[in-house]
């Protein structure tokens, strides 16, 4: 079974507010639910994002194996009740009472990567669910409410689950989020209600399951885990149409997103820099699948809009910061001094920018079409934002999705062989759209990459990529070299040396960029199919 689901933080704020309307609702329930997660001691079952546990319910006990799905709120998920006279710890793990399903065939993958296959704890998650039913839309929706810890656990599987004194000093994290799992109905209401509950209570989506956040709690891993992208595999058979490869590759790239998005509103203090420069990476990633196959949904999605300020500012802040790093030793060991980051005034407040509603609208829109696998689901209201409004002039494309790819490939890589041989007398702001282009361009590749010829692609890569390191290089010193002149003319006189070292070496990055751009220019790009 596919299990599909969204999940939310919950900040204190809103808690009563939730609890209240949870249980006005018709037939609501609390229950303590306190389960074990194993996993073998080199940590296969989380790496291959699977999850097995056994959970207890004040009455019953019951096995659960998750598994990665294809879209950031699915998963693979078998239950199985484990009735009898159990002692206080519950029955033992046993891992082939899910033979048959997909979520065993991820779990016999991790195990078969493991050193040593053998089970033990790792973590227990404690808590309190509220939960209740809504109906809406034909569908069948539970909201759950949680709140409890995560508390690492370091016995080994046979020891007694009352053992609190091995558990004396155990590392915790605290839950409280607002889980809506569809139980039974189209996808679309699944969207709708979590609008409807983000809406009225200021949430933002996390993806980052219980499973995973033990696992960190349990490894010792305190802070933000960046979420980097991923490529998503296509089985044999018919090539998937344009309408399919465009669902898939919003699927894989908003696990990158939202991974990463989860991270930085869950934070508190200065952003990581890598996990902002991962959401990056997964908006770029996103908006580029969009920009060159967006064609290919039924219906449009103005999603773009919504995210524009917080990629902006993801960029002022990440692009900034990276590039007068970059050069600032440099600078200090020729008798310059490091650039006071004041000159630049107060930064973007990254984290309020993504728990907005807007751009949660946008996330919610993308999912709603990415769940959408038959065509069917979208009515112009999932995700609260704008799915529909009327079908698109343009006809939806359902030639071979990869003949689509080839196609834009063609016309970006001769975008890139126009520009090498004019690139001396473009203007700054025309070679930054040539790195864009350049990044575009890999991402398709790197995506398509299933589906193309391996040497070709592989090639071709190699070049597309040391291409975009050197515009990005010389992107870094123009960026740089603003930031200077900006503490210039905000008071840091002695800023003027960081400007005249960096002038100094424009010509020397603008001759890398040229060579690369051109020995990219010769290189055969993979413009077929398996």
């Amino acid at each position: 079974m596919v299990e599909r689901e969204l999940k939310f933080d919950v900040p204190d704020e809103r808690r009563d507010a939730i609890q209240a309307e949870l249980s006005a609702l018709p037939a609501s329930q609390r229950q303590r639910l306190v389960s074990v997660y194993v996993d073998t001691a080199d940590r296969s079952l989380a790496r291959h994002q699977v999850a097995l546990r056994l959970r207890h319910d004040g009455g019953h006990w019951e096995q659960t194996l998750k598994a990665v799905g294809d879209t950031p709120v699915e998963r693979h998920e078998d239950n199985v009740a484990r009735p009898g006279d159990w002692p206080a710890d519950g029955p033992p793990i046993d891992p082939s009472l899910h033979a048959g399903t997909p979520a065993f065939d991820r779990l016999r993958e991790a195990l078969a990567d493991s050193a040593d296959p053998t089970l033990g704890a790792v973590f227990i998650s404690d808590f309190v669910r509220l939960r209740a039913d809504l109906l809406l839309d034909d569908a069948r929706i539970e909201v759950a409410f949680d709140q409890g810890l995560l508390r690492a656990e370091r016995r080994d599987a046979s020891s007694d689950a009352d053992d609190t004194a091995k558990l004396a000093g155990a590392p915790t994290l605290p839950i409280q989020e607002l889980e809506l799992e569809l139980k039974s109905g189209p996808s679309r209401a699944l969207i709708t209600a979590a609008t409807q509950w983000a809406d009225r209570h200021a949430l933002w989506i996390d993806t980052i399951s219980k499973a995973a956040r033990g696992e960190r709690l349990a490894q010792g891993r305190v802070g933000a885990v960046a979420t980097p992208g991923r490529i998503a595999a296509f089985g044999g058979g018919k090539p998937p149409d344009g309408r399919t490869l465009l669902r898939r590759w919003t699927a894989v790239c908003l696990e990158q997103v939202l991974g990463n998005a989860s991270q930085l509103s869950a934070g508190e203090g200065p952003p990581d820099a890598e996990v902002v420069h991962q959401l990056r990476v997964g908006l770029r990633r996103l908006r580029s699948v969009w920009r060159e196959l967006g064609r290919c949904a039924d219906e449009p999605i103005d999603w773009q809009p919504a995210v524009r300020e917080s990629f902006d500012a993801l960029g002022r802040v990440r692009d900034r910061d990276a590039a007068v790093a970059r050069f600032a030793d440099a600078i200090t060991a020729a008798g310059g001094r490091t650039l006071d980051p004041s000159g630049h005034g107060p930064d973007p407040d990254l984290r309020a920018l993504i728990r907005a509603r807007p751009f949660q609208h946008a996330m919610l829109s993308l999912l709603a079409f990415a769940l959408d696998a038959d065509g069917n689901a979208d009515d112009g209201k999932a995700g609260g934002g704008k799915t529909g409004g009327g079908k698109t002039d343009r006809p939806q494309d359902d030639r071979d999705g990869i003949d689509l790819v080839v196609q834009r490939l063609r016309k970006l890589h001769r975008g890139l062989r126009q520009a090498a041989r004019r690139f001396d007398t473009l203007t700054d702001d025309d070679r930054h759209r040539v790195r864009k282009r350049a990044k575009r361009l890999r991402y398709l590749i790197e995506l398509a990459r299933p589906l193309l010829p391996t040497g070709d692609a592989d090639a071709y890569l190699k070049r597309l990529r040391r291409t975009q390191q050197r515009l990005g290089d010389y992107q870094d010193l123009c960026t740089a070299i603003d930031a200077y002149r900006d503490a210039v003319h905000a008071g840091q006189h002695d800023a003027w040396f960081g400007v005249g070292w960096l002038e100094a070496g424009r010509a020397r990055h603008l001759a890398r960029c040229r060579k690369a751009l051109r020995r990219l220019a010769r290189t055969r790009p993979p413009l077929s199919a398996h």
